[in-house]
């Protein structure tokens, strides 16, 4: 449970491809974690090669530790940590490991929840169009569309959700390198 929430948790609240959640490094996760306790935010920190990148990057990404709708982000990280500490010594890596104790996919989570969305269907049918099946739900797409959909509703500027989502700079350069303005290079993570 702790994996999946911690999973769905964090690419919903950052709106990251579920592609991108297990990139998600343990070592910087720790690194920031006591810093930011006191702001009330959680320093996601990740570590891979993102879609259109060719190198190794890092990427950080501030989440507010519980959000106004009342998601518990850092109750649930901190779940998975635990659990990543007593089974092996939880110091670095990535934060989501397979059975086999590598680096997860989004195919090592996608079926457990869609059988959590199925258990929540089952508790509370009207949250759920009738018409949509639990296949068309996946780790891959879910949390991202979820996270721009509830921006959009809570009426966050069209600029800020493609700013947050890194979108129309690449699309706009047509396979080249996009260059970004100089208020997008010098914003801060943690200021944003």
């Amino acid at each position: 449970v702790a994996n999946i929430m911690a999973f769905v948790v964090i690419g919903f609240c950052a709106s990251l491809r579920g592609e991108e959640v297990p990139l998600i490094s343990l070592k910087g996760l720790r690194y920031y974690w006591l810093e930011t306790v006191p702001h009330k935010f959680l320093m996601i920190t990740l570590r891979g090669k993102f879609k259109g990148e060719h190198n190794l990057r890092w990427h950080m990404v501030p989440i507010i530790d519980v959000t106004k709708s009342g998601i518990k982000v850092r109750k649930w990280v901190q779940r998975l940590v635990s659990l990543r500490g007593r089974m092996d010594g939880g110091k670095e890596g990535p934060l989501f490991l397979n059975d086999r104790g590598r680096q997860a996919k989004i195919s090592d989570y996608n079926g457990r929840f869609r059988e959590f969305l199925e258990l929540a269907r089952q508790r509370t049918p009207a949250a759920f169009s009738s018409k949509v099946e639990m296949e068309d739900y996946s780790l891959r797409r879910s949390m991202r569309r979820g996270a721009t959909t509830q921006a959009h509703n809570n009426k966050v500027p069209t600029a800020t959700i493609e700013l947050i989502n890194r979108w129309r700079k690449r699309e706009r350069a047509k396979g080249a390198e996009p260059g970004l303005d100089m208020r997008q290079v010098y914003t801060q993570a943690l200021s944003a």
